[in-house]
């Protein structure tokens, strides 16, 4: 008999209470009788030693040894042994984020929200314990993570389209763009938002009572206040005296205030310099050195307005878009372009774009630089407009596709939040992808129309997200709605056996076909070889069983049961079997099927004396190699990167 959460919770907390009640009446007998105790008019306080808890190991359990006598240590233990699986929803939140004004890479964010918590006054205790554990568990079912690209993007995917969310950044304050994104977003989601990164700074703990030198207060305060004029998105500085400006200009103690059109601060009478920059970015839009007296001290700054330009933006169809959002790139051909944000106001679909000054320097000409103007709005795919001079311009986004995905035999199948779909063009583009909800449909887009490869992957791994693709079928997106009927695939086992020397060692289990540095990470299984190793749900292919020196390649479904022996490998050969795509090794002079036989010079008759010759060359920035191709022997000299850029395979030759 299956007992309910609300049940488990009213036998832990009957427990935990009988437990604390026995143990505070045992404590209470065991008290030695002080001098006073005979009487009921004094009680000589005792002080309890504190509890000491057995420390608790850190060793992972390897389910071989006895049950422990641990009991959980948390409600959540109690009420169930798993939370609630991730949410699978369709939406996506994306854009880019920058750092004084350049795009930030590698930062890691996340997207959370906010759920209320429905209780009453007249519910028992277990009740709002109950709607509390749920409630984070559900928090945390909908919580996404990403880390943003070498380009500042971000992507958080398989948001649930019934809750809003917030994006933050560990260690970071991000700030939007645009001044209408504030708190929580979506849905609708966006996918073309602006942030701008400030790095928190840490208080200095021994400073904390300290206050600035020019901070007074008081009755008798000095104060600076004023206005700032021609500039919505600003942040305002004071600078001691009125000789050169400090680096960084952005100290703590000389930030006033940011995007506020009035200003006031207490200060000491003297001489300042006072300095406006726009928004998060370091370009300085004006500069006033005041003098300031005892009392109160008013200026108003107005800052000059650079020229600017209409864009009129309208859908495909010719319906105003509303909703746009903005950003210049700004290079030459053949060379990686700077990205830059760009606010605007906004009239109906007519919006008015101030130029920043790096766009004004391309717009003046003689850069030999271009700039482009990048235009984002929700369910449609961005565009870029060539701009060589400000003024009014209209642009038009192109027709999208969507395609809605039904999946035959979804529910009760076992791939319940499992699968995932990839549409790619016929290079290997992703263009869209998201995981099926618990219906069994998805809505993939917008992507231009066209032909495309729809890829279905089965999740492997929850924890490192890791898939395995298990069928795939072209498919042709017309301008508009598309809508699709996927049957779920015939999947197979394999029974795999081993010789008594592999049993207990880590084996590999990968599907060929995999060449990008991501596909082989993604569809690389871990397993540990035992007798016998049931792999199931294997999709139609070629698949390879590496256990520790040893390669063994299985067809399936001709091969349902393998046994892999035990047998001394020797190698002396790395086999070059493809590059990542867009790394250096691809053009360095490598070909496919090249042999690799020496490192400088060095030759090697085994992995391990391999790796010794490998392993300090890490510290060179190049790295000779000795190369059989087509039966010559060749050299070339290489950046030590392609180590990390092509797919090898390791051969006796």
């Amino acid at each position: 008999m299956t007992l309910s959460l609300r049940t488990l919770a009213l036998l832990q907390l009957a427990v935990i209470l009988g437990i604390a009640a026995g143990f505070g009446f045992t404590r209470w007998q065991s008290q030695q009788p002080t001098a006073s105790s005979r009487g009921a008019s004094e009680v000589v306080p005792e002080v309890e030693p504190t509890v000491q808890l057995p420390p608790q190991s850190a060793e992972p359990s390897t389910g071989t040894e006895p049950p422990s006598n641990d009991r959980p240590g948390t409600l959540d233990e109690w009420l169930g042994d798993e939370p609630l699986p991730p949410s699978t929803g369709s939406g996506q939140i994306g854009g880019i984020v920058f750092l004084d004004g350049k795009p930030l890479a590698g930062l890691k964010m996340n997207a959370s929200t906010r759920i209320p918590f429905d209780t009453d006054e007249d519910d028992d205790l277990v009740d709002r314990v109950l709607v509390g554990v749920h409630g984070a568990w559900l928090r945390k079912s909908l919580e996404r993570s990403c880390i943003s690209d070498e380009d500042g993007r971000f992507s958080f995917e398989g948001l649930d389209d019934d809750h809003s969310y917030i994006v933050r950044a560990p260690g970071y304050s991000l700030r939007s763009a645009d001044p209408q994104v504030k708190g929580s977003i979506g849905p609708p989601f966006p996918n073309d938002l602006e942030f701008d990164a400030r790095p928190l700074q840490k208080k200095n703990t021994d400073a904390a009572n300290e206050r600035p030198p020019w901070a007074t207060g008081g009755v008798d305060e000095t104060v600076l206040t004023g206005t700032v004029e021609g500039v919505e998105i600003y942040s305002l500085f004071l600078v001691d005296g009125h000789g050169p400006l400090p680096e960084p200009l952005d100290k703590g103690d000389r930030f006033i205030s940011r995007g506020t059109s009035i200003f006031r601060k207490s200060i000491e009478p003297g001489p300042y310099t006072l300095v406006v920059k726009e928004g998060l970015h370091p370009e300085i839009l004006g500069t006033w050195t005041v003098d300031v007296e005892t009392g109160f001290n008013e200026f108003h700054l107005a800052v000059e307005t650079p020229p600017g330009m209409e864009v009129v933006v309208w859908s495909s169809a010719g319906e105003p878009i509303e909703n746009a959002r903005f950003s210049w790139r700004i290079g030459s051909a053949g060379t990686k372009q700077t990205r830059i944000g760009q606010s605007s106001k906004r009239e109906g679909n007519r919006y008015f774009l101030t130029a920043k000054k790096p766009v004004l320097e391309v717009l003046a000409g003689g850069s030999g630089q271009q700039a482009l103007l990048e235009v984002n709005a929700p369910s449609q795919q961005k565009i870029e407009v060539p701009v060589n001079q400000l003024g009014t311009i209209e642009v038009s986004f192109d027709p999208v596709a969507w395609l809605d995905i039904d999946v035959i035999g979804y529910r009760g199948s076992g791939f319940e939040s499992r699968l995932k779909f990839n549409l790619t063009t016929d290079n290997g583009e992703k263009k869209s992808s998201g995981m099926l909800d618990w219906l069994g449909t998805l809505r993939l887009g917008p992507v231009p129309p066209g032909h495309y490869q729809l890829a279905t992957s089965k999740q492997t791994h929850r924890v490192l997200q890791r898939f395995e693709q298990i069928a795939t079928e072209s498919v042709h997106l017309a301008a508009g709605e598309n809508t699709l009927s996927v049957a779920l695939p015939i999947l197979y086992e394999l029974t795999l056996d081993f010789d008594d020397e592999l049993l207990g060692k880590t084996l590999f289990f990968r599907k060929e076909g995999a060449i990008l540095h991501s596909d082989i990470l993604e569809s690389t299984r871990l397993f540990t070889a035992s007798r016998p190793l049931v792999i199931s749900q294997l999709a139609v292919g070629e698949y390879e069983v590496r256990v520790d020196q040893i390669s063994k390649m299985v067809r399936i479904p001709e091969q349902n049961s393998v046994f892999i022996p035990f047998e001394k490998v020797e190698i002396n050969t790395m086999v070059i079997r493809g590059f990542i795509t867009g790394g250096s090794a691809e053009t360095s002079g490598l070909e496919i099927g090249d042999q690799v036989i020496a490192f400088n010079g060095a030759t090697f008759s085994g992995m391990e004396e391999m790796n010794a010759i490998v392993t300090p060359l890490f510290s060179e920035p190049e790295v000779t190699l000795t190369i059989i191709r087509n039966g010559n022997e060749l050299t070339l000299t290489l950046p030590l990167t392609f180590l990390m850029e092509v797919v090898p395979r390791f051969i006796e030759r």
